[in-house]
């Protein structure tokens, strides 16, 4: 009997900072305890900040402020990381489990480009790197980060530039992607994320792997400025559609 094809799904949470990425993919992996033996798991995080080795330690080093890095070096730096995991991720992969990751190559190129760096050079350096099949993007206006708990101790979480963060993730959007409101509970939250994350694990099962830089992936790249909101409407609420700030209509959104 011809065997199957049947691998885990590669789930990436994004967002700005303190928009509750850990907390969901916390929630998320508790969900899936209960049903591991049809669905094994893996929970991996990005950047990965435990001193196992050198560019563990650097990066933790230049989040926490205690190291300065040139733009374009700290990219390469991060990306570095995301490559050395390559091989792992897709053994987890292939033997049929599903990673649930905490920033992933989105992130990266996102916070880069908000830098000055540009968006496509960004995104070339995760060539080859398995594609996510769900990237949730927990969607949350900036302002409202910011008086989350903890806002403000590390690098990036400053108000102006995670506003211009979330600019250059609007661009990078494609049909993996599913927008959550972040302002909802925490329970409302979770529930919207198991039950598509459920049907994407089960639609990929028998798909084989996307990586970045794919014929397909050049294709979607083309269509990076036309936004997509895939498995729901996204609607400005009546203080966005007031607001006179740029991209004011889909920060934040009201999900139908």
């Amino acid at each position: 009997m011809e065997q199957r094809y049947v691998r885990g799904a590669l789930i990436v949470f994004e967002g700005l900072d303190r928009s509750g990425k850990t907390t969901q993919v916390n929630r998320l992996l508790q969900d899936l305890e209960g049903t591991k033996e049809r669905y094994p798991y893996r929970g991996m995080r990005f950047p990965d900040r435990t001193p196992a080795n050198p560019i563990n330690i650097e990066i933790c080093d230049y989040l926490s402020k205690k190291k300065e890095l040139p733009a374009r070096e700290a990219h390469l730096l991060f990306t570095k990381q995301r490559q050395n995991q390559k091989d792992e991720m897709e053994r987890f992969l292939q033997n049929g489990t599903t990673l649930v990751v905490d920033r992933y190559s989105h992130s990266g190129a996102a916070y880069s480009a908000a830098k000055g760096l540009p968006l496509d050079w960004c995104m070339a350096q995760e060539e080859g790197l398995p594609k996510p099949d769900l990237v949730i993007f927990l969607d949350l206006f900036a302002d409202i980060a910011k008086n989350r708990s903890g806002f403000g101790e590390e690098r990036f979480e400053e108000e102006p530039f995670q506003k211009r963060v979330y600019e250059q993730y609007m661009q990078l959007q494609d049909e993996t992607w599913l927008r959550v409101n972040a302002s909802k509970t925490e329970e409302e939250i979770a529930a919207e994320v198991r039950q598509a994350v459920l049907r994407v694990i089960e639609e990929c099962r028998e798909k084989p792997i996307s990586h970045f830089g794919d014929k397909q992936e050049e294709t979607n790249q083309l269509q990076l400025a036309v936004p997509h909101l895939p498995h729901h409407q996204c609607t400005p609420t009546k203080s966005q559609q007031s607001s006179k700030e740029p991209g004011a209509s889909l920060v934040g959104c009201e999900v139908k």
